[in-house]
């Protein structure tokens, strides 16, 4: 597996001079003798583990990408493409032990935020000091570098405590686990706690910065955009297999590209405006816009909150419990991040889709002389595992060669 150094990439990033004036804008520095380090500590990154399809037609064929974020840049500056950093790109199936591709990553967190390096300027030597603030991801991604036990477990949530149901799923097929909990929030889990579904520590607890449960965030896009919308879809358009009770079911036949205003309009006529469900799914889109803002301040955290807890109630004692899937108890936990990381966008693996979208431009079509057959695409990764910056700066040499 080819591995690019964060330290490297980095230094590259940190010796830019636009770069290094907006990490620099907000800190005060004491005038320093001529030839005198200048001691800097404020050089934050997250983590981001994603998985992807890198070869065309070959839904068995499958990667993750370890993708990191300075997060010392603004938010709308941390998101361009010339500022992200790969440092390698994993298979998929590697057993369940993900640490045996992030040990070289891991070497280099413990140096960086206890040694530092020196990066060398034009207006002198600068010595930095990195730390890990965030490892975030995707469900499953997030799942292996916490040691969860997978959310379809007793103790399904890597937050808290909460205690999953077994329920015949909607599918019909098999049993499942479900979350409708308590009307209370279940006790959130502590820094030190290794139990109720964590198998052993994490090896990111050794670091500095760690902070808990939250240190492995929560991702808007994949709980909001990849599961809740197309869940509340299929109750809606009673897309199951079973007869389950969603509350919210609406009985002429729709059309999926149907804008969500006529969908609300529709559930008014259908049970009244001020009907139970109406307004459980008007507090679910109320908290989700709220938490997709850029901004949020306490109000807007209070209102999240209380929004979500009408709709887990709607939820926990209207609709069958087998529609309590993960990610709508995720939703419980985004007032908490929130109040303690800052705003989900700031955070979002949205960067890292982004990324691997750049990846089917640097695949390989290699004809294939036997004509049955279609063309072959080979993926090139060493192209694929740096950025436009980096291209600037001449490090696909490096990475080839490396």
């Amino acid at each position: 597996m080819p591995y690019f150094p964060l330290r490297r990439q980095l230094a590259y990033m940190i010796a830019d001079s636009d770069i290094r004036t907006s990490i620099l804008d907000t800190v005060t520095l004491q005038p320093l003798e001529p030839g005198e380090e200048v001691v800097t500590d404020i050089t934050d990154v997250s983590l981001f583990v994603d998985g992807f399809t890198p070869f065309k037609g070959s839904g068995n064929s499958r990667m993750t990408i370890v993708h990191l974020v300075l997060l010392s840049l603004s938010p709308k500056e941390r998101y361009k493409t010339k500022h992200m950093m790969q440092v390698a790109i994993i298979p998929a199936d590697h057993t369940g032990n993900i640490y045996s591709f992030l040990t070289p990553l891991l070497r280099e967190l413990f140096v960086l935020e206890n040694a530092g390096m020196n990066i060398y300027c034009e207006g002198g030597p600068i010595h930095v000091k990195v730390h890990l603030l965030l490892a975030s991801g995707d469900l499953i991604g997030c799942q292996e570098i916490a040691h969860h036990t997978r959310n379809n477990s007793e103790y399904g949530c890597r937050q808290c405590r909460i205690k999953t149901t077994s329920e015949i799923s909607p599918a019909g097929k098999g049993r499942g686990h479900y979350y409708p909990g308590m009307e209370a929030m279940s006790d959130l889990r502590t820094d030190n706690e290794f139990d109720f579904g964590i198998k052993k520590a994490t090896l990111f607890g050794q670091l500095k910065a760690f902070h808990g449960y939250s240190f492995f965030g929560l991702d808007e896009m994949h709980c909001i955009g990849a599961n809740v919308t197309r869940k509340i879809w299929d109750m809606i358009t009673g897309n199951f297999a079973t007869d389950v009770n969603s509350t919210i079911r609406l009985h002429n036949r729709l059309s999926s590209n149907i804008v969500p205003t006529l969908v609300f309009k529709q559930l008014v006529e259908e049970y009244g405006c001020n009907s139970k469900q109406v307004e459980a799914i008007m507090s679910l889109v109320i908290e989700c816009t709220l938490s997709l803002q850029w901004e949020i301040d306490s109000e807007d955290c209070s209102n999240i909150k209380k929004h979500l807890h009408a709709w887990h109630l709607h939820m926990k004692n209207k609709i069958d419990h087998n529609l309590y899937t993960v990610n709508f108890h995720l939703l419980r936990h985004f007032h908490d991040i929130i109040e303690k990381l800052g705003p989900l966008r700031g955070y979002s693996t949205r960067l890292a889709e982004r990324a691997i979208g750049e990846l089917p431009a640097n695949q390989y079509l290699v004809p294939d002389e036997d004509e049955e057959h279609d063309e072959m695409i080979l993926w090139n990764h060493h192209a694929a595992s740096v950025t436009d910056y980096n291209k600037k700066y001449h490090l696909i040499e490096y990475l080839t060669n490396y």
